[in-house]
């Protein structure tokens, strides 16, 4: 099971997977884009080329930084965009689930 913390904004839910990002690890530039995370992006997509490029070394680096702090970076954008934290480390599969189990608590 993993982990999800809710957030709410105007009546509008969203959960977002807490700890250990996969797709972040493997996918760093994509998926800092694909996330709208516009601010990691700036760094994470020039260093990600370059480090394919020039610095192989770096490519572990960036990687294990968007696994680890890439949930944690989804959740602060929630937040900046006026969605604050409601619940969090409800376990579950799914994003859905998480919703369905929090919606059950109230």
């Amino acid at each position: 099971m993993k982990r999800y913390a809710i957030l709410i904004k105007e009546g509008h839910y969203v959960s977002v997977k807490q700890g250990w990002s996969w797709p972040g690890f493997f996918f760093e530039g994509i998926w800092t884009l694909t996330k709208n995370l516009w601010t990691v992006s700036i760094f994470v997509v020039p260093a990600t080329i370059l480090s394919l490029t020039a610095f192989p070394f770096l490519s572990m680096g960036i990687s294990l930084i968007c696994g680890n702090w890439g949930n944690s970076w989804v959740i602060d954008d929630y937040e900046n965009k006026g969605y604050r934290i409601i619940r969090d480390g409800i376990q579950a599969l799914t994003p859905e689930q998480a919703l369905e189990k929090y919606k059950g608590m109230k």
